[in-house]
Parts: C-alpha cells; structure tokens; sequence
C-alpha cells in the first residue's frame, strides 16, 4: 500500500482508474486530476464550472463523464457497449436513458423509495443497481424492460457499488452497516459479507503491471 499526496488539491469525493490513469474528482474545489502511477506524478489538472461528485472516465480515456454536486444529476452509468448512458436525478427520483450513438434521450423511469445516489451496469449489461442510502435493498433494474427487476435485502443503507472487471460479481458498501456485502449478479443473490468496516463507500480495482 502506498499513499498519494493530494493536498495540493483538496479532499477527493469520486475516484476512478481508466487507461493507464488513476483519475480523481475534488468535489469542493471543483477539480479534476489525474495521476500516473507509473511516474508517480500528477500530469493534469482539470478545472470544473461545478462540483465533480461523480466520474466516470471512457477505457480509451478520451471522454470523461462528472456528474455536479451543483446541479440535479447526482450519478450516471455507462452500458458495457457504450450505447446507453444512465444518469440518476436523486431530487426528482428519475432515471433517464440517454442513446449514446445518437445522443438522444431515449426514456426517463420514475421511481419511489428514499434517496438513491449511485447506479452501475452490470458486467453483462443487463441490469443497472441501485443504491438505497437509508433504506435496506439493493434496487436491481432490468435494462431490456426498463423495470425494476428485484430488491436485495442487505439490513442497511449504503452508498459505492463496484463492478468486478473479470466475474458476475458487485461489491456493495453497506454504509450504514459498516460491511461490504458481495452479490453474484447472475443468480443477485448475496454470496458473502465481509464486516468490521468503518462507514464504506467508493471502491475501484487497479491491477498492476
């Protein structure tokens, strides 16, 4: 394990590796960086008109994707073939699909429950999770059908879901349950939970050389 110094640029909120980068988004000082693990370096600093509370950065990191702390988009999800785009209006509780090739919002979902503020695709593309802050579930929506799918009962409210790049798996931070609750995305059932944790959120994988 080794530390990053990046007090140079304020706390970091969203966090994300792509490429050969490990990316970070400074939500208060309305910051992007990037950093080269290789050299050890910060190679770029991207100023932001608003807050950056979430990233998401494109594998050949020619598109960067924030959602602002500032405006009403609280989360967003990229679909495995870049073709669909989802984002997450926590106020307005709506998910809206956007037709990346065309660039055309395609359909907006309204739903009910308390506040939601991360989605992610599925390795497979076929479901998008949901979070559920200070409910109990896992919200699971079906992509094809644009329906709710299924909840997950995992005893708290939590925040980071990430999705494992290799096998059918999602980490879930349960938050409020100080663990992180393991779930096979082809059956979405829950196959381990690992306790003892101190209020888990953002997760990423970096794998290296």
């Amino acid at each position: 394990v080794e530390p990053i110094d990046i007090s140079a640029f304020g706390n970091p909120h969203a966090i994300t590796f792509a490429g050969t980068h490990l990316y970070i988004g400074h939500e208060i000082q309305r910051l992007i960086t990037r950093y080269d693990p290789e050299t050890k370096k910060f190679d770029e600093v991207i100023g932001l008109p608003g807050g950056s509370h979430m990233l998401l950065i494109t594998p050949d990191e020619q598109r960067i994707f924030t959602a602002s702390s500032n405006g009403s988009l609280i989360a967003m999800a990229l679909s495995p073939d870049g073709k669909e785009f989802w984002t997450l209006n926590m106020n307005a509780k709506q998910l809206s699909i956007i037709n990346m090739p065309e660039k055309k919002l395609v359909c907006t979902i309204s739903f009910e429950g308390g506040l939601n503020n991360r989605i992610k695709f599925t390795k497979d593309g076929k479901y998008v999770l949901m979070n559920e802050l200070q409910g109990n579930e896992l919200r699971v929506w079906d992509v094809a059908t644009r329906k709710e799918f299924k909840r997950i009962d995992v005893g708290a409210g939590g925040e980071g879901i990430f999705i494992d790049p290799v096998r059918p798996i999602a980490y879930y931070a349960v938050s409020a349950g100080n663990k992180l609750v393991v779930i096979d995305t082809n059956t979405m059932t829950i196959i381990k939970e690992i306790h003892d944790l101190q209020n888990p959120d953002g997760m990423d994988w970096f794998r290296a050389k």
